[in-house]
C-alpha cells in the first residue's frame, strides 16, 4: 500500500530574486553530475522523518527508512 510523503531539498543560492535562485536550484537539481541528493523525508502519519542520500544503497540508509 503506498502513502503520501513530504519531501524536503533544501540549498542556499545566491541571486537578484526570488524567481532567479528557484531557477538556480532546479538547474542544480536537473545535473546529473550534482551532489544534490540529500533529502529530508517526512512521514506525517507516523510522526517520523530520515534524511536520505539517494547516493547510498537501500542497504546504508537509516533504520526504517527502506
Amino acid at each position: 500500500m503506498t502513502k503520501e510523503f513530504l519531501i524536503v531539498w533544501s540549498i542556499n543560492i545566491d541571486a537578484d530574486t526570488p524567481y532567479e535562485a528557484a531557477v538556480k536550484a532546479f538547474e542544480i537539481q536537473q545535473d546529473i553530475d550534482s551532489c544534490a541528493t540529500l533529502f529530508q523525508v517526512v512521514d506525517k502519519e507516523q510522526n517520523k522523518s530520515w534524511e536520505l542520500d539517494v547516493r547510498k544503497s537501500p542497504e546504508r540508509q537509516p533504520p526504517g527508512a527502506t
